[in-house]
């Protein structure tokens, strides 16, 4: 009887390997989908910013085109499609400059609370470090989180991870699950969304807005420049236009 107090209960080796791989992998998941939500959130700041202290001076400039592009068709000399596009351009930059701004300013120490958040709610919901049948459920928790992440919007997050806590979100830990086919099908589709992450970071990265953004020393000088060649473009458009 002695003996059986020194016996230790038997873990599969396999299962052991492949808990630590999707941990590993998860970890990395995380980190990348902690650099994407930086690289969407510095796109919309600029895009915001730009709407705010140039969106005017571009919509001028755009109606001038249109009613350019329209006299241009009537006269023969624009195609239906050159008219409809500068038409189109000219209505979206509209529609556009009456959403109200999305990210909210934080201080240091509020960026760092809303990062810390931003992973634990990853860790809690993240759609593919759940089991197969709670994949739908966490798909849009985790959409709500990536939401005001990239919005800046710490109240929303804490109100998110609070209810995430106190729900006790059903099948959220991959690592609790020890069958090791449930195990190699999340490692399956944690390879697959590190992959798409690493993707679409790739892409963020090589878009001619993100490397204008990156190329930016001096914002203040650079949207001076871009007002007096915006200044610049309606001063020609006006003259062909005759306005």
């Amino acid at each position: 009887m002695d003996s059986a107090k020194g016996l230790i209960s038997y873990e599969d080796p396999e299962v052991v390997r492949l808990r630590s791989e999707v941990a590993a992998i998860e970890e990395e998941v995380l980190s990348l989908e902690e650099e994407k939500a930086v690289l969407d959130r510095q796109l919309l700041a600029y895009n915001e910013r730009f709407r705010r202290e140039l969106g005017e001076l571009m919509e001028q400039l755009l109606n001038l085109r249109r009613r350019r592009c329209e006299r241009e068709f009537k006269a023969g000399k624009a195609t239906a499609a050159e008219r409809d596009e500068a038409e189109d351009d000219f209505r979206q930059l509209h529609e556009d400059r009456l959403q109200p701004d999305q990210v909210k300013v934080l201080s240091a120490a509020e960026q760092h609370e809303l990062k810390k958040l931003f992973r634990q709610g990853t860790k809690l919901c993240h759609p593919d470090a759940v089991a197969p049948e709670f994949k739908a459920e966490a798909s849009l928790r985790f959409q709500e989180i990536k939401a005001a992440q990239l919005r800046n919007d710490l109240a929303r997050m804490r109100d998110l991870i609070a209810a995430l806590e106190q729900g006790g979100f059903a099948g959220r830990g991959i690592d609790k699950v020890t069958e090791a086919d449930v195990l190699r099908s999340a490692l399956q589709r944690l390879r697959h969304k590190r992959q798409s992450l690493m993707q679409e970071i790739s892409s963020l990265r090589q878009t001619p807005v993100f490397e204008t953004i990156q190329g930016i020393e001096d914002w203040a000088a650079y949207f001076a420049d871009f007002r007096q060649r915006l200044e610049n473009q309606i001063a020609e458009e006006t003259r062909h236009v005759g306005a």
